[in-house]
């Protein structure tokens, strides 16, 4: 019976309470479960504002390829070249440098002919050069006479033109230029000269004192070959007439006195073939059957060598085989 009782008022205290507080217990758990929906977006919406203090550090960070498009090295440096007024004004551009006088061609040297024309070589376009500014001198007996002057590669060459003039071997022809008279001179300040010797005597061949030798009975012999360069010919070369078989050597017999001259047969070799000099060896000289006195003779022909210039060899002395 107390049973009864007890369940009769726990139902009615059931039904005593009010909507309201029904509806607070809802409201309080949909909240709930809307603030665990809210707060992962909340979370991955949220912005971070960092503002750098004034003090902050500023690492430099390298340039790369990654990061400069069109860049050649992934480790290209960057120059920072300041900008200032003194850059920006009274800037002397390559313009504005006056040219230099290089050279003057030909160089000093020995020559045969003189030069027919002299070039003045600039480092960059000058105004016309005129004759007046070229001089020519020296012990020539006639010294060549000055012509006109063309400007070529772009005014960066004056070429004198030289006409006649007369001279002797070792005599010389100056031609010098003052570019200080041109009307566009700016810093030329350089006079240049140059000298051309004349020359006309090639290589000198000298044929020294034969060695006679007999081999099984026949006579052998050895004459020494020298080629002297001259002083103003520069380097000795060879022409290549003068042959390990004899080429280049002439033999002549002369037959009594006012007999005239006839060629015998010899066996001719040379060796030691150089610029200076050779060894000549002659044996076995057959004469004609109506010859029985003879003097036998050898000397080497002009034109075995010739000299930087161009001038060829001399004919040597000669000597008889006895």
């Amino acid at each position: 019976m107390q049973m009864i009782y007890f369940l009769i008022l726990l139902f009615y205290a059931g039904c005593s309470k009010s909507p309201a507080d029904s509806t607070a217990n809802s409201n309080q758990t949909a909240n709930v479960s809307n603030q665990a929906a809210i707060k992962p977006s909340l979370v991955s919406t949220a912005t971070i504002t960092i503002t750098p203090s004034a003090s902050a550090n500023i690492t430099t960070v390298p340039v790369t390829k990654e990061s400069l498009s069109n860049t050649e090295s992934e480790s290209a440096n960057i120059t920072t070249v300041p900008v200032t007024k003194e850059s920006l004004s009274n800037t002397e551009s390559e313009s504005a440098i006056a040219p230099i006088l290089l050279t003057l061609l030909p160089a000093t040297a020995a020559v045969n002919p003189i030069p027919p024309r002299v070039r003045a070589i600039f480092s960059k376009p000058v105004a016309a050069v005129l004759p007046s500014q070229f001089t020519i001198g020296g012990t020539c007996s006639s010294l060549p006479i000055k012509g006109t002057v063309s400007m070529e590669n772009g005014n960066t060459i004056a070429s004198l033109m030289l006409s006649g003039g007369a001279c002797t071997n070792g005599q010389t022809v100056t031609v010098s230029i003052d570019p200080t008279l041109s009307i566009d001179s700016g810093n030329l300040d350089t006079v240049l000269t140059n000298i051309y010797t004349f020359s006309t005597i090639g290589p000198i061949p000298m044929l020294g004192t034969p060695i006679k030798t007999t081999v099984k009975g026949a006579p052998v012999w050895t004459i020494p070959l020298t080629i002297s360069s001259t002083i103003y010919g520069g380097t000795t070369t060879l022409t290549g007439t003068l042959t390990p078989t004899g080429g280049g050597i002439e033999v002549i017999v002369t037959v009594g006195v006012g007999e005239g001259t006839v060629n015998p047969t010899c066996v001719i070799s040379v060796g030691s073939i150089t610029p200076t000099g050779a060894t000549i060896s002659v044996q076995k000289c057959v004469l004609p059957s109506n010859i029985v006195f003879a003097d036998i003779g050898i000397s080497v022909l002009p034109g075995i060598a010739k000299d930087s210039v161009g001038n060829f060899s001399s004919e040597s002395n000669g000597v008889g085989l006895n």
